[in-house]
């Protein structure tokens, strides 16, 4: 059964054990000369136990790579991405579909030593012939795809970070302009009221005179239907400025969106790069190119941060349920 496909949280829960097999890596690399045999055995045994549980796990996800695969070509506009989204998927199925080779024959292996009394001796079950060589092959296979899998990623989130980049900046500049129309529009408002307010008072003196002499007001009555002139314009006014606040609003979420977008392909851009490094040092090379081993205490940490990324992008869905 396909729990990844079955469970929303499958991806979390993978990362976490990912990070918890980190950290065992972490802390052998720690351990010196004078540490006893049984305390170093425990990190090794607990990594390999978390290592074979995640491939047990991730048995049939190369079947997921294909609808991933589809929904990268039928979703993303940006030609060079959207190849490169492909391509990544078509070579983690194949990943994927290693991955799953290797644990189901060591299954097999382990049934075969469990049941065959020609392998089981006093000092512990012997390896099958072509056991080793078999599964050391297969490995090499499945490092070779990780490794074109990091590639292909590197250059897919670096895209995607230079092109959000370019759309943030374009945006900011939309918005200044905006803002600065904004700020124009309102100073010559200002300056024609000011303007208006400051007219000079002697010229229509004598006719205000005159006319203000022929009105007579009663004490005792009020019009109803008198409705004050300026009132429909500051009902205008007030409708403008809602507009701009609306239109401001959106700009900023526009732009908190953006930033958040490229924020989560950097982190993703990293976290490519630290398994590029741990899969180049020591498990592997990509057409010649290999890194010196790091160590175990890198190889760690490398690990963790990548997990660890891996955990917070996965976290909403879990929080969410």
């Amino acid at each position: 059964i396909q729990f990844r496909i079955l469970s929303g949280k499958s991806s979390a829960r993978d990362k976490v054990m990912a990070f918890a097999q980190s950290f065992c890596v972490f802390r052998q690399g720690l351990l010196g000369p004078s540490t006893a045999p049984h305390v170093y055995l425990l990190f090794r045994t607990f990594e390999d136990w978390m290592k074979d549980t995640r491939k047990g796990f991730k048995l049939l996800k190369w079947v997921v790579e294909i609808e991933k695969t589809r929904s990268a070509y039928t979703t993303i506009s940006d030609f060079f991405i959207r190849w490169l989204e492909v391509t990544m998927h078509i070579v983690a199925m194949g990943y994927h579909f290693v991955d799953n080779r290797i644990f189901v024959n060591k299954v097999i292996y382990r049934v075969e030593k469990l049941t065959n009394d020609d392998l089981l001796v006093r000092h512990g079950p012997k390896p099958v012939p072509g056991e080793v060589s078999f599964l050391d092959n297969l490995k090499r296979q499945k490092n070779q795809f990780s490794l074109v899998r990091c590639f292909l990623s590197i250059i897919c989130e670096t895209r995607w970070v230079l092109n959000l980049t370019d759309d943030i900046r374009v945006h900011v500049n939309e918005k200044n302009l905006y803002v600065k129309r904004l700020e124009e529009l309102k100073n010559n408002t200002m300056k024609n009221k000011f303007m208006f307010r400051h007219e000079d008072p002697n010229i229509n003196i004598n006719s205000s005179n005159k006319i203000n002499e022929d009105i007579e007001i009663k004490d005792d009555i009020i019009d109803m239907n008198v409705v004050p002139v300026n009132d429909n314009k500051n009902n205008e006014e007030d409708e403008e400025d809602e507009e701009e606040d609306e239109e401001l609003i959106r700009l900023d979420e526009k732009e908190h969106r953006l930033r958040a977008i490229r924020q989560f392909h950097l982190l993703m851009l990293i976290r490519v790069c630290c398994y590029f490094i741990m899969t180049s040092s020591n498990r592997g090379h990509l057409f010649g190119f290999k890194i010196p081993f790091i160590g175990q205490t890198l190889d760690g940490i490398f690990g963790m941060i990548g997990a660890g990324i891996a955990v917070w992008k996965n976290l909403p869905s879990v929080i969410k349920g």
